[in-house]
């Protein structure tokens, strides 16, 4: 008898679960495995200007300084499209 198994995971109709989502904002970069995301359901939004020395995350959202230059980018972008 075949069995099936997820396309995405590989385990088995019968051991998989339902999704549990983490929502992760636009621009973050960030590995979301370092979080403490079993008890979250989105990480935080990444704010307006990074807190830090260049080498930790920022000391106000605690996203990385990629995730800000990245959000800066897009905010850059969508502006000179709105022109």
């Amino acid at each position: 008898m075949s069995k099936r198994i997820c396309k995405i995971c590989g385990v088995s109709e019968e051991e998989h679960h339902d999704p549990d989502w983490l929502e992760i904002p636009d621009a973050c970069v960030c590995d979301w495995r370092g979080w403490d995301y079993d008890s979250m359901t989105s990480l935080p939004p990444i704010c307006g200007k990074y807190e830090g020395d260049g080498k930790h995350n920022c000391t106000v959202c605690e996203h990385d300084l990629a995730c800000h230059e990245r959000k800066e980018t897009a905010n850059n972008n969508e502006q000179e499209s709105r022109h």
